[in-house]
């Protein structure tokens, strides 16, 4: 295990087995972690939260939480980093109460290894690769305070996989893998355009896929609940001034760039080519390529 520093390489990481790993605040040892979250003990009843950053995972965490504990006094205020595994102890883990929503950010082979055993539900988020890149610069500048790297550099980064996680386009291909050859996993796929167009449609597809016993009535009033502007999206949204290297911030961003089409206010014509070549490179012909949405 190394501190990561090579050219193209936007965030601070540590490698493990070939993988960066972005680096949190609690992170002791990189390699104790993952062998204690390979390990962890799995429970049919948990319920797996799993997508790549900025994909709506948080969002997601959210409602989750309320489709179990209705009262908003024992959910709010909390964040899905509480039960991730990229970031807490595994001991806390295996204290936290059924049913547990865990998520995480891992590769496909850094999650426990039970999972392919005891066949918890996973809930898998898709989101398009544009959001996701513009999404990651806008949270990572204003989350390490930073303002010295342009969009291009991030850009850059981003199509040459070095923004954590293997990069997206390694990410998405390794899930399809892993979804191909075991099949009998209990996977429910959610588009982030989806839970954002119909969010409704996607709260009563959640309840089903969950079993969760939930009126018409109650969907609508979680879905009012959780799925405002307020959660979803920033409260100010960022907007691009200018180039593409100019950016805007403000101390209400907390949660992922939520609007759908974003990249469209941030890449240049040549950019959006560069990215449409590495999505063709990467996921040609692929069913990750026809799940992509990219507009509402």
């Amino acid at each position: 295990m190394s501190e990561t520093s090579r050219p193209g390489n936007y965030l601070p990481s540590l490698s493990y087995d070939g993988c960066e790993f972005p680096v949190y605040p609690t992170d002791k040892n990189l390699h104790t972690h993952i062998t204690q979250v390979r390990d962890l003990p799995v429970r049919q009843e948990d319920v797996f939260i799993i997508g790549y950053p900025y994909s709506g995972c948080s969002s997601l965490w959210n409602i989750l939480s309320s489709l179990w504990t209705p009262s908003t006094d024992d959910h709010h205020g909390r964040t899905g980093q509480f039960h991730m595994l990229d970031c807490t102890s595994a001991d806390h883990l295996v204290d936290l109460s059924s049913p547990r929503i865990l998520h995480s950010h891992y590769p496909p082979r850094y999650l426990p290894s039970q999972i392919l055993t005891h066949k918890p539900k996973i809930l898998y988020l898709l989101r398009n690769p544009k959001d996701v890149c513009v999404s990651q610069y806008i949270h990572t500048e204003r989350g390490r305070g930073r303002g010295d790297k342009t969009f291009q550099d991030f850009l850059d980064a981003f199509l040459n996989h070095s923004t954590g996680y293997g990069g997206w386009f390694h990410y998405v291909r390794q899930y399809q893998q892993t979804f191909t050859e075991h099949r009998d996993l209990l996977v429910h796929t959610l588009r982030f355009e989806d839970t954002q167009t119909n969010p409704y449609k996607q709260t009563r597809g959640l309840c089903k896929f969950l079993d969760v016993d939930m009126d018409e009535e109650a969907i609508s009033d979680l879905v009012e609940a959780c799925c405002d502007a307020s959660l979803i999206q920033p409260t100010k949204r960022v907007k691009k001034e200018g180039s593409s290297d100019s950016m805007a911030t403000t101390p209400d961003i907390y949660y992922t760039e939520g609007q759908v089409g974003e990249w469209k206010n941030w890449l240049t014509v040549t950019q959006d080519e560069e990215f449409d070549t590495a999505i063709r490179q990467h996921l040609d012909g692929t069913e990750v390529e026809l799940g992509i949405r990219y507009s509402l």
